[in-house]
């Protein structure tokens, strides 16, 4: 917790926080709910792999839309130097 903070070092409380997740992933093994929702998601891995790849095809050529629209909008410019750049 945050109060205690002041009052007891940091590596201390790291491990009351690890000491916290490992308690709930010992609660989750019994909930019945949390279980059927881990056999959901697995049974529809393929399903969501497809749709991730989906979403990622959309996100770069949305990227590359709009990064192709904005350069036709900047001006052109040109350095010259000594190296020809």
């Amino acid at each position: 917790p945050l109060y205690l903070s002041g009052y007891i070092s940091s590596p201390v409380l790291g491990m009351f926080r690890v000491l916290r997740i490992f308690r709930l992933f010992k609660m989750g093994r019994y909930s019945r709910g949390l279980h059927m929702l881990l056999c959901a998601v697995s049974n529809s891995l393929s399903v969501l792999y497809t749709i991730f790849l989906l979403l990622c095809v959309g996100v770069v050529l949305g990227a590359s839309l709009l990064y192709f629209s904005e350069k036709l909008s900047c001006p052109e410019f040109r350095v010259s130097g000594e190296l020809g750049l």
